[in-house]
């Protein structure tokens, strides 16, 4: 698949995703381009359905359903379709996660949903994305990536903090409205939690309030740590 997409039939393949019309204005029949992509895809597909019935030894309606498709879409979004990594990376994290995740809490979906929509809101290209964005600063200049990471790692720190907060007020909430009949010890990060106490809730909140103060000042650090690397990078090119 990966040299297929360096064949002049996988960089117009690229071209009439992204421009179908200046595709079609130079000469190329998008029709034509698109019929065998679709063809292609479905040959690897079928390679890959049957890798799954000679793994689990079982296909049941469960593997055709709308559950699943929508599962492929969300390990290619997340991962980032404008790269051929990004679908690989999707698929590894969301499995991985999901094997995990699945029997720690039961708001895993809740989670998944949170997750796709921050990455099409605020990252398109997905976590691929992400990290061929920084490709120009390390062929150019390695040493601006050593300058990144104290921004990079504040910021990632401080979402952290609002991550766990958001995560510890849904778990209550999800045993409160859920699973919780009277109890009110919850699991939470290994830790046990009263959902009935005001200090637990107390606590989660704070995080998340000084994840959301924390962000406000990290994310522009990062923000000008990136600027002014892409600005030196710049500079080196045009010298």
């Amino acid at each position: 698949m990966f040299l297929l997409t360096k064949t002049p039939f996988g960089r117009m393949s690229n071209a009439v995703r992204d421009n179908p019309e200046r595709a079609a204005f130079i000469g190329y029949n998008v029709r034509h381009v698109r019929w065998i992509a679709f063809t292609l895809s479905a040959t690897f597909a079928g390679a890959a359905g049957s890798l799954h019935a000679i793994n689990y030894e079982h296909i049941g309606f469960e593997s055709v359903s709308i559950v699943q498709s929508g599962q492929v879409l969300f390990m290619a979004f997340i991962g980032g379709v404008g790269h051929f990594v990004g679908p690989v990376i999707g698929a590894i994290g969301l499995t991985y996660l999901d094997s995990v995740l699945l029997d720690i809490t039961e708001a895993w979906l809740l989670y998944l949903g949170v997750t796709f929509s921050v990455i099409v809101a605020f990252a398109p290209g997905g976590l691929a994305g992400l990290i061929v964005m920084h490709g120009p600063i390390a062929r150019t200049n390695k040493s601006l990536l050593l300058t990144l990471i104290k921004p990079y790692s504040s910021a990632i720190g401080s979402t952290l903090i609002a991550v766990i907060g958001l995560i510890g007020i849904i778990e209550m909430l999800y045993f409160k409205s859920l699973i919780s009949k009277g109890e009110g010890e919850v699991i939470i990060f290994w830790t046990e939690f009263n959902a009935n106490g005001i200090a637990s809730w107390l606590m989660f909140s704070v995080l998340i309030l000084s994840g959301i103060y924390l962000c406000k000042i990290t994310y522009p650090k990062a923000r000008e740590g990136w600027d002014n690397a892409i600005s030196v990078v710049k500079t080196e090119i045009s010298s």
